[in-house]
């Protein structure tokens, strides 16, 4: 692990999901929490299986609407959720769900947007790459994010999704910065920090709950961190 050159960084490129609404967070881990905070007793096995066909028919079926804020996106994650697993009462625990994502993302945004804030203060360029569903820029204005980017990128927009270094080369392309001038801070070591890396970005890997936890080679990223706050002392010293 090397330590970051921030004097020749002019570009900051986050992910979105699980690095500023939930840092350090695999959003599969938040679901599950939700499952426990209405009651529902379901094996994790069953729930994971149920997440990934949710996601699933959420990207094939396009049943997210471009004006969807984020908490409309959670209710129809938990909708098909609980229909894979028989669940009765499906819009009044999907409803009861949502709320409770949606303000915990509300609690830690509070945070995450002092941050950018800070960043943006500094003279730093900000930018977000996400795979998402084609209403990333409406969930950052429904949040008050949105101000702080420079370019949104959205997996579903742009037909592109990470980890492939497509995506990444639309940010440089849209900006105007390059690799050298970029780092990329997120909680995919998959989809963030190994593809950045390699086009020669600097990396933050916000380390934390993942979906497959494993074995990662930890001198890939130049500085790893379990969480967004340590972003303040890393990057403005």
């Amino acid at each position: 692990m090397r330590s970051l050159d921030i004097q020749s960084s002019r570009l900051l490129l986050f992910d979105y999901g699980g690095t500023l609404d939930v840092p350090a967070r695999h959003w599969s881990n938040v679901l599950w929490e939700a499952y426990q905070y209405v009651g529902l007793k379901v094996e994790y096995a069953r729930f994971r299986d149920a997440y990934v066909y949710a996601e699933r028919r959420l990207e094939a079926d396009g049943l997210i609407s471009a004006s969807d804020v984020f908490r409309n996106v959670l209710y129809k994650k938990f909708l098909l959720q609980l229909d894979f697993l028989h669940v009765p009462q499906t819009e009044l625990y999907a409803g009861q769900m949502a709320d409770y994502c949606d303000t915990l993302v509300r609690r830690n945004l509070t945070s995450s947007r002092k941050l950018l804030s800070q960043l943006s203060e500094a003279g730093f360029e900000l930018g977000v790459v996400s795979n998402f569903y084609g209403n990333l820029s409406v969930v950052l204005e429904d949040y008050d994010l949105l101000s702080f980017f420079r370019t949104v990128i959205d997996s579903a927009v742009v037909g592109v999704r990470k980890p492939s270094s497509d995506i990444w080369q639309k940010a440089f392309d849209k900006t105007g910065f390059s690799e050298s001038q970029t780092i990329v801070i997120g909680d995919s070591f998959k989809n963030d920090i190994e593809p950045a890396h390699f086009l020669g970005c600097q990396t933050v890997w916000l380390k934390g709950e993942m979906w497959n936890p494993g074995e990662f080679d930890e001198t890939i990223p130049d500085v790893v961190t379990s969480s967004l706050d340590d972003l303040q002392q890393i990057l403005l010293p």
